[in-house]
């Protein structure tokens, strides 16, 4: 868990940087929170929880993370207690700094930084975000979370990056792709307006296009972005 997990935030943090050349510190700041909340937060609970079986203790994985600190030798506390505060900040590289300069002292291993891994791990994430969006919801309910990773699908095959967003950040997103599209990405450009604005009708509760109008546009966006997969 903690090596598949500490790969998985290096990887999401890589595609932050990247993305935040696009000079947008609100939309940044929306990525470092909810992979901190989200990702990081659970790995220093399982750490703590890892760390806490030397304790004449038994614990649940719903443990109260605060509560089992107390019962840590002194120079793991502190350690760990600075880690989880990092989960509440705004720096997701502050957070992976701290996690290495602790690792010695809380028995964590982190494996060294491999290139090879590293492209075999996005490759692997990019397969699954295509499994998932080679499938249009047959439930307008999901086509929110659907087009959520149809968008970060598109973004991966432009920046050979990996972004962890939640749904409010979609705007934001799209907005940054519209941004790197040249005349020849017209097809694409078109497929993922027509696709948003359907979309965000529904979260929003307007019943001014049919259902089959939402399904035939997030078709005509799966379409373009599988033809890419292939290509």
């Amino acid at each position: 868990y903690q090596r598949r997990v500490h790969g998985e935030i290096q990887l999401h943090y890589k595609g932050i940087q990247a993305f935040s050349a696009s000079g947008d510190p609100a939309a940044t700041a929306i990525l470092h929170r909810h992979m901190l909340q989200s990702k990081c937060r659970p790995l220093v609970k399982w750490l703590i929880l890892d760390n806490a079986l030397d304790v004449e203790e038994n614990f649940t994985d719903d443990a109260d993370a605060v509560k089992v600190l107390g019962l840590l030798p002194k120079e793991t506390r502190h350690a760990l207690a600075q880690l989880l505060d990092a989960t509440g900040g705004s720096d997701v590289g502050h957070f992976l700094k701290l996690l290495s300069s602790i690792s010695g002292s809380c028995q964590i291993f982190l494996p060294a930084s491999d290139k090879k891994q590293e492209r075999q791990f996005l490759a692997q994430k990019r397969r699954v975000l295509k499994d998932k969006v080679a499938v249009v919801p047959a439930e307008s309910s999901s086509a929110g979370q659907w087009f959520l990773d149809a968008c970060i699908l598109l973004y991966a095959q432009r920046r050979n990056a990996l972004l962890y967003a939640p749904g409010k950040f979609v705007p934001h997103l799209v907005r940054h792709l519209e941004a790197s599209f040249e005349e020849s990405d017209a097809e694409v450009r078109e497929a993922l307006s027509r696709a948003q604005g359907l979309v965000t009708q529904h979260l929003l509760g307007e019943e001014a296009s049919q259902s089959t109008d939402l399904t035939a546009a997030l078709e005509s966006l799966r379409s373009v972005l599988l033809s890419k997969e292939r290509s």
